[in-house]
């Protein structure tokens, strides 16, 4: 069961309390053939020049083939979209007559239902979204590519997320990470996956892709350590990177892997920390607490060590 929460424009917001309401409005007459004119209100190309033909055309507002918002927040309490608590719809039906556009922030977080993603991504049109946050959920490199689609992603949050070909092979992170060259912040966790998308290969594969200029805050949850160290330290280099941070839920780390960062930078404007701190990961299923094993590195102007 979902929920889902957005803000339809200002312009669109029609209050409960009015006594006049447009239930029945006169049939609206174009001089466009009729073909055009279902080709516009069914496929749009633009986001702000579909936005405009709502504002303008009560044609278009009342057909509502395609919903848009900024803003969609998914949560395991109902099968409801509410949209400023004026529209409802059960946004995973098999038989929902509109379709959505998610234009600039999407939160899905669930427990349980791990296909909710594929579900919501039924009745999407297109997604343009700056702000991807998700956890628990299962679902295929297309529909990741739908999420992340037009390069405009500027923060990705994954929390336990397995993303799959066609074959049932995860993708890999890099793979991920190769579709969003404008990436601002990254966070993910594999601590509660069947299998981590992070490999021994991912670092050297992130270091042959182009740089990722806008890159500032990276952070990864995982089991263990996978990935060379001295290639962590070649990819903090090669980025504007301000905060890389690795969690892992075993206690026991190579103390010669951790070396090679302290070593890399020393003399630098950069610091490297391992420390270990007992808590919870976050969005995890199970309340059991871990000591986690940290290893931070940040710019000497960022530092805000305990």
């Amino acid at each position: 069961m979902a929920i889902v929460t957005g803000h339809l424009p200002c312009t669109l917001e029609i209050q409960p309390t009015l006594s006049f309401v447009l239930t029945k409005p006169r049939r609206q007459y174009f001089s466009f053939p009729s073909g055009i004119i279902h080709y516009i209100s069914h496929t749009p190309s633009s986001y702000d020049g579909y936005q405009n033909l709502l504002q303008s055309c009560k044609y278009f507002v009342f057909k509502k083939y395609i919903v848009i918002s900024d803003t969609f927040y998914v949560k395991e309490e109902s099968n409801d979209i509410m949209l400023n608590y004026l529209t409802k719809f059960d946004v995973l039906s098999d038989n929902l007559r509109y379709k959505l556009w998610m234009n600039r922030l999407l939160t899905l977080q669930t427990d349980n239902d791990a296909t909710m993603m594929t579900k919501l991504l039924r009745n999407t049109y297109r997604c343009n979204l700056i702000y991807l946050t998700v956890s628990h959920q299962t679902f295929s490199y297309n529909e990741y590519l739908m999420l992340v689609e037009g390069g405009k992603l500027q923060d990705l949050v994954f929390w336990n997320v397995v993303i799959t070909y066609d074959d049932g092979t995860i993708v890999p992170f890099e793979n991920m990470l190769e579709n969003v060259p404008n990436i601002n912040e990254v966070t993910c966790s594999y601590t509660e996956t069947p299998k981590s998308a992070i490999s021994s290969k991912t670092i050297e594969n992130l270091l042959n892709l182009p740089i990722f200029n806008k890159l500032v805050v990276f952070k990864i949850y995982d089991k263990y350590p996978k990935c060379n160290a001295q290639q962590f330290c070649d990819f903090i280099k090669k980025t504007n990177i301000l905060i890389f941070e690795m969690y892992f839920t075993s206690a026991v780390i190579d103390e010669k892997w951790f070396k090679t960062f302290e070593t890399n930078f020393e003399n630098t404007n950069f610091i490297a920390k391992k420390k270990i701190e007992k808590g919870r990961v976050p969005f995890s299923k199970s309340t059991k607490y871990h000591d986690l094993t940290v290893i931070e590195i940040r710019k000497k102007r960022n530092l805000h060590f305990n």
